[in-house]
């Protein structure tokens, strides 16, 4: 009997301990939906429809987009994302023309907390828009997420480097006060190839992992391609689309991959954005 009761206590501890040590998940996805301001011609709102179709049927728990400019395209998405993604981060600051940082969230989850970050420097084209990031905190089964979605600046020439290095070192600051224990994403266009120099340093500057694709995952590039009939592109395919995690013992990058979303009906086969999304399932301990 005495045996019979050290046995069910041994139990009642494993099976606690193994309850509380549980693995929760979130799944995110990031994408740049090349949603132009309405002066561009870009078919935005033969596309909108179609984009949204795609993000509904995702799966993922939030969506990160870009490029959210044209505003009868946000209110398009809005309306029919409402019943799957009920919260949505607001518009935020616009520049001089009236335009934000295009950088919107939907979630299935309540957002708890929403910090926005205008870019002090940008340059050409994206001088348009007031770019910067958002810092949103939800909570998912008692435990609060943290993901810094943002959009850095356009271009490969130095000055543009040295933009982008500028724009790294604010979403860093924006990020110091988080609590080292708390989970972090980072997700967005942050327009640097991946293993250039410059990814090193976003990767130390952010204390995030290596983000690496998955081996099944079919495709490795999320913009720069040449039968992309929205954006005139040169050179290679790249990988500039990122989503990333804080390194933390307790959340590691269990999935990423890309995918390539096509048109259907008048659109049949042709891209919905010039920039692929990005996916991700990051898994974490419960708290």
């Amino acid at each position: 009997m005495r045996i019979l009761k050290s046995y069910l206590f041994i139990l009642i501890v494993a099976l606690t301990f193994q309850i509380n040590c549980q693995e929760s998940s979130i799944q995110v996805l990031s994408w740049n939906v090349f949603l132009r301001p309405s002066i561009m011609n870009d078919g935005q709102m033969n596309r909108v429809s179609e984009i949204g179709d795609y993000l509904e049927g995702s799966g993922a728990d939030v969506l990160v987009l870009q490029e959210v400019f044209h505003r009868k395209a946000r209110k398009a998405l809005k309306k029919q994302l409402k019943s799957t993604y009920p919260y949505q981060t607001k518009k935020g600051p616009v520049s001089w023309l009236g335009i934000p940082s295009g950088v919107v969230f939907f979630s299935k989850m309540p957002i708890i907390k929403e910090k926005i970050v205008s870019f002090s420097l940008s340059k050409g084209a994206d001088r348009l828009a007031k770019k910067g990031a958002i810092l949103v905190t939800f909570e998912k089964n008692g435990q609060e997420i943290s993901i810094l979605g943002t959009h850095l600046q356009a271009g490969s020439d130095l000055s543009r480097k040295k933009i982008r290095n500028k724009q790294i070192n604010q979403i860093t600051k924006a990020v110091n006060n988080i609590d080292s224990n708390q989970i972090l994403i980072y997700a967005g266009d942050f327009n640097i190839q991946n293993q250039s120099n410059m990814f090193v340093k976003l990767k130390n500057k952010l204390k995030s992992n290596n983000p690496k694709l998955n081996k099944s995952s079919r495709r490795s590039a999320t913009a720069n391609f040449k039968d992309n009939n929205l954006y005139p592109v040169s050179g290679k395919p790249v990988w500039i689309d990122y989503i990333m995690i804080r390194r933390s013992a307790r959340a590691s990058q269990k999935s990423l991959w890309v995918e390539e979303p096509r048109g259907k009906n008048r659109r049949k086969n042709k891209r919905l954005s010039d920039h692929n999304p990005v996916l991700s399932i990051v898994v974490y301990e419960k708290k």
